[in-house]
């Protein structure tokens, strides 16, 4: 049994997030948060950065170092982190404070790297003085040196589960060392007793494998996270993969391509690659070390799509304010110094000569595809099936390709099937999953239309109709350049251009066209009658009519991941980090926090279906208490469903939902009953001196006094002007300076000298050369009614006189007050 390894070049349309520019600040360290969308930069200026790359923008700067930075690490389950530089200095730092907590000295020179223990309370060191220091943080001693090494040590890192450390140094050595003999002496998972460094005994640490074979300077060494595996980087422009045991270490690979010293090298905690840089100016990704028992150094390595020499293109925003402003390449530009892997997600992240870059190296969104009552997806090399009515899963087939896209036509039991970023396609059925596929060619987009057919972008004018047995049946030309291909509804075709989004046949007719941002539209969900549509980009959702008239956009400061339209019509999407949801009014609000990205599938009533980064399927419950519960459920009974099934609260929402919807209207009756329906006074008295009703608001204000309301009457004396009334109310509530100011300015000489003989001291009363005069609401331009509306009058009707229509308005108004009466119960 083999191991084999092959090296290939990051996708070049791989999903990255986000670009931090640095002010040319070179970042030499860095180490993502275990839980919260944070990045730690550690800078040559001697400035630590703290980072959100959710929300694109700088949270704290720590600043107490004397020279360059070089280490950086944050706590798993703390909100500690630690940082060594060129002061000889190892800092511990609160994330929350600009301050740092303590300071531990003892090397000799340049700290390179710190890292902190799994379990316990230590923080290894490495330093140019040519030892490893392990230190007690909460002890705040040195516990441990490791000496050994004949130059500058430049990184040193414990295991992740057992009692090792690995150390790199420019005696182009690694060198492993067993740390069980200091686990055997702490006393406590605090190590509470001070240790002295008489205290040092030689079994506290020993050597246990020296890793010799390159030929410069060892620059980063990395376990792996799961496999007795190690990597190493060097100055010799190579790295080197190590297997261990218990009683020996030996080289299995040399990976070679870089063209210059490699800086940085890790194994991804998610997925089976490793990620190198280097200052040649290029990351590269080596992938595919297959897990088997025993290894081999006799292998040959593979070059996949990757000539040597060629630096890796990552395509990447250029972060500015939280927006997009535009495209940036990494290639001849900046050295790349240090590395960084999620430990819990799929993200990576590289230090350059002026920022940082968090990117994924392979796709991390799953293929799925949803047809009526289940889901096809994509897990690994996998095809599954998901039952919505009964959440079963199952194997469809095996896919050693993989899969990027899917397309399904479920009259034929069909899968379309987007293998590699190239174009390559699959046509398959899945009723014969041992059948070989057959292979339509390379494309740069293909999607079926029919139940029989399937087109395919074949060049960025031209469009192929392919049937079932992967024969061409038509083409046509389009007049504009596309590079992508959506469904829109059997016999359209939606195509992507540079500037619009247009809407087509498959005669190549025009239909329809919407302009949008160049290349912003990534994916594209159709609600379920097809009457609407949304065009998701990667920060923002524009939801349109099947003809492509725009409706309303939604513009986040995330990155949108997915969406589906209930059975309604009401639009529920996610971002990196929440569920939300937007009405067809353009609303929008959150439904609850995601820990990590998910990727909606389908919704039914109250239950959302998700879809993670590794092809697990969820499903989420909306509760029915919440807010924007609340709202989703009140237009789907607002809609005419089942109104015995509609809670007290939902239809509270619906009534003000049909207020909202009145007012926009201009029916001001039909608003006046919702906002009496449900108690809503504020809005009533509001809408009351908008429109002039004071007689209404007068006996609005009577009824908060019945009801002990004193805001709510005081707001109502305010909006009528009723000076008299607002002194009473702050007698009563015991406000008699107020009382006394408000008597004194308005003229009310009696009450004055009243409220003054209680107060005694007086307060000092502004002198101003005009009379006081009342803030009173600007008067309306029409009181009370509609607004006035046109109407189409039909042969032998009349325009009605003011009495006819008075006497219509209050025939309106009992009717508006009996069918929400009906609706509320």
């Amino acid at each position: 049994m083999t191991r084999s390894i092959v090296v290939s070049k990051c996708e070049r349309k791989s999903e990255s997030r986000t670009v931090i520019n640095t002010e040319k600040k070179r970042v030499y360290g860095l180490s993502f948060h275990y839980k919260r969308p944070w990045i730690l930069a550690s800078l040559d200026c001697g400035e630590i950065q703290l980072w959100d790359y959710h929300k694109e923008c700088l949270i704290r700067r720590f600043g107490e170092h004397q020279g360059p930075v070089y280490g950086v690490d944050l706590h798993k389950s703390t909100n500690l982190f630690v940082s060594g530089g060129d002061d000889r200095k190892i800092m511990v730092w609160d994330c929350y404070k600009s301050q740092s907590l303590f300071t531990l000295q003892g090397h000799g020179d340049i700290i390179r790297t710190v890292q902190f223990h799994h379990e316990y309370p230590w923080i290894v060191s490495a330093s140019d003085d040519k030892t490893v220091r392990i230190w007690n943080w909460q002890s705040r001693n040195c516990i441990c040196v490791l000496t050994g090494h004949n130059s500058y040590v430049k990184s040193a890192s414990f295991h992740p589960t057992k009692y090792l450390v690995l150390s790199a140094s420019m005696d182009c050595t690694v060198r492993i060392w067993d740390i069980g003999g200091l686990r055997k002496k702490t006393l406590s998972p605090a190590d509470a007793l001070p240790r002295s460094s008489q205290m040092f005994s030689g079994d506290d640490a020993i050597v246990k494998h020296l890793l010799q074979g390159h030929a410069a300077g060892v620059n980063s060494a990395s376990f792996h996270p799961t496999l007795p595996l190690i990597v190493s980087g060097s100055d010799d422009n190579q790295l080197k993969l190590w297997e261990m045991d218990e009683t020996r270490a030996w080289e299995i690979k040399t990976l070679q391509g870089h063209t210059n010293n490699v800086s940085s090298v890790i194994f991804h905690a998610k997925q089976d690659i490793i990620v190198s840089n280097s200052e040649d100016k290029s990351i590269r990704v080596w992938d595919d070390i297959e897990q088997t028992a025993n290894l081999t150094s006799r292998q040959e390595m593979k070059l996949r799509s990757y000539p040597p020499g060629h630096p890796l293109n990552l395509q990447a925003a250029r972060f500015g304010s939280g927006m997009i402003t535009s495209s940036r390449t990494f290639q001849e530009e900046e050295k790349f110094w240090s590395l960084a892997a999620h430990p819990e997600t799929n993200l990576l992240a590289a230090g350059h000569d002026s920022g940082i870059i968090i990117f994924t190296a392979k796709r991390v969104r799953p293929a799925f595809v949803v047809s009526n009552d289940f889901l096809i997806y994509a897990k690994g090399h996998e095809l599954r099936r998901y039952e919505f009515s009964n959440q079963s899963d199952s194997h469809i087939m095996r896919l050693p390709s993989g899969a990027r896209t899917l397309s399904y036509s479920p009259e034929k039991d069909a899968l379309l099937i987007s293998t590699n970023p190239d174009g390559q396609y699959e046509l398959r059925k899945l009723s014969e999953p041992t059948s070989p596929p057959l292979y339509p060619g390379n494309y740069q987009s293909a999607v079926f239309v029919t139940p029989n057919r399937f087109a395919a972008l074949e060049d960025s004018r031209k469009v192929l109709l392919i049937d079932l047995h992967n024969k061409i049946r038509s083409n046509f030309s389009l007049l504009v350049r596309a590079d992508a291909v959506f469904y829109a509804g059997t016999g359209y075709l939606l195509c992507r251009s540079e500037h619009q989004l247009l809407k087509i046949d498959i005669n190549g007719a025009f239909v329809a066209a919407l302009k949008i941002p160049s290349g912003s539209v990534r994916h594209v969900v159709w609600s379920r009658d097809m009457e609407s549509v949304a065009l998701l980009s990667k920060h923002s959702i524009r939801v349109a009519t099947k003809m492509l008239v725009s409706q309303c956009f939604i513009e986040e400061t995330i990155l949108v991941d997915s969406a589906a339209f209930d059975e309604i019509g009401v639009l529920l999407y996610t971002t990196l980090s929440h569920i939300k949801y937007c009405l067809p009014n353009g609303d929008i609000g959150t439904i609850q926090p995601l820990e990590v990205p998910m990727y909606i599938t389908k919704v039914c009533g109250d239950r959302v279906f998700l879809l993670d980064q590794d092809g697990r399927n969820g499903v989420v419950t909306i509760d029915q208490s919440e807010e924007a519960s609340v709202k989703l459920h009140s237009i789907w009974r607002v809609k005419g469903s089942d109104s015995s099934r509609l809670s007290p609260v939902a239809a509270e929402s619906a009534t003000e939902l049909l207020a909202y919807e009145s007012l926009r209207k201009g029916n001001i009756l039909s608003a006046e009953v919702s906002y009496k329906q449900t108690r809503n006074f504020e809005r009533l008295s509001f809408l009351y001196s908008a429109t002039g009703n004071l007689p209404k608001l007068s006996e609005l204000m009577k009824t908060a006094e019945a009801k002990s309301n004193l805001s709510f009457q005081l707001q109502s004396a305010l909006f009528l002007g009723d000076v008299e009334e607002r002194i009473r109310i702050l007698e009563k509530t015991g406000n008699l300076t107020l009382a006394y100011t408000t008597a004194s300015v308005h003229g009310l000489v009696d009450v004055a000298e009243r409220l003054a003989n209680v107060l005694g001291e007086l307060p000092t009363l502004p002198i101003g050369k005009a009379a006081p005069s009342l803030l009173m609401p600007p008067r309306p331009v029409m009181c009370g009614g509609n607004w006035p509306m046109i109407a189409a009058l039909g042969q032998g009707e009349e325009v009605m006189g003011d009495e006819e229509s008075l006497g219509q308005d209050e025939e309106v108004m009992r009717a508006e007050e009996s069918n929400v009466a009906r609706v509320s119960t």
